[in-house]
């Protein structure tokens, strides 16, 4: 028989022993971790910074890539705008009567007001049919192409007489006098009413110098132009009686006969001029493209 002695271990001895394994599990565990992510997840290579003046060496198989073009040589060239290209063509002997034009800075969005002899004028833009086969075909400052079944001709305004060698006083007074009659009758009403009886540009402006005469604030404010600074022209409201010219709310009006528009009194002078013009040429923004309007006064 064999005798097996036994030795109880002290209580301090067991905690000891206790807190012993407890640290070497957790040292193997941590080791075994770490080992771990060596392996899924490897420290990242960190490349030194090149110091100044350092070259960066190209390798001859891709030094000359560039050279090829291989998605076509960028230009900083802008676009060139669209132009009308004239052509020589005879004057029309069609009974038509060009009043005014419009320039677009794309020249299918041009459009002219012509009127049939005795008729009241109306808007046509390029491409529509004037008349019988007659088709609007372009638009120039000072005339307008007509295609009468492939047929050129041009449209111009009126000639006016201005010798003055075969016009009597007499009938010159006449004309005066008659003019001033209209423009009297054609000032009376509201704004609106007169600017609805305007048949021509001339008579527009007879409408517009008489209203700033007076007040040019006010008379704007009533012609539903919003001054946008000097320089900047003036905007038009959704209350403009202009709107009947083809001129749409949010349009901004900039210059008149070459002259920046904006400040009301110093446009004034300016706007009352117009009464002695030959012709008003109106430059308008829509939007991010602009347009000049040209009507010959009659």
């Amino acid at each position: 028989m064999v005798d097996v002695n036994v030795t109880e271990l002290a209580v301090w001895q067991k905690w000891t022993l206790i807190a012993g394994k407890s640290a070497l599990t957790l040292l193997t565990a941590s080791q075994l971790a770490s080992a771990t992510w060596l392996v899924v997840a490897p420290d990242p290579v960190v490349l030194k910074a090149p110091s100044k003046g350092q070259q960066v060496q190209i390798s001859d198989d891709t030094a000359g890539t560039a050279d090829y073009h291989l998605f076509g040589i960028a230009s900083n060239a802008r676009a060139p705008k669209p132009q009308v290209r004239e052509v020589e063509a005879p004057v029309t002997r069609l009974r038509l009567e060009l009043m005014g034009v419009t320039q677009s800075s794309a020249p299918d969005l041009s459009s002219a007001i012509i009127a049939q002899k005795g008729k009241p004028g109306e808007f046509f833009r390029v491409g529509d049919t004037v008349q019988g086969r007659t088709v609007l075909q372009a638009v120039y400052a000072d005339r307008v192409m007509l295609d009468t079944s492939g047929k050129l001709e041009v449209l111009k305004f009126d000639e006016r007489n201005s010798s003055g060698a075969n016009v009597s006083r007499t009938s010159l007074n006449d004309s005066r006098r008659q003019r001033d009659s209209d423009r009297s009758a054609r000032n009376r009403g509201s704004l609106k009413d007169r600017f609805s009886n305007v048949r021509s540009a001339s008579e527009a402006v007879d409408v517009v110098t008489s209203e700033v005469s007076d007040d040019p604030q006010k008379a704007l404010d009533r012609m539903g132009l919003e001054p946008q600074g000097t320089g900047s022209g003036y905007r038009v409201s959704a209350r403009s009686p202009l709107k009947q010219f083809k001129l749409r709310p949010g349009d901004i009006v900039l210059s008149l006969n070459g002259q920046t528009l904006g400040d009301p009194a110093a446009d004034r002078s300016l706007l009352t001029s117009l009464d002695i013009a030959d012709e008003v040429r109106i430059e308008v923004q829509r939007g991010n493209s602009r347009f000049t309007v040209n009507h010959r006064l009659d």
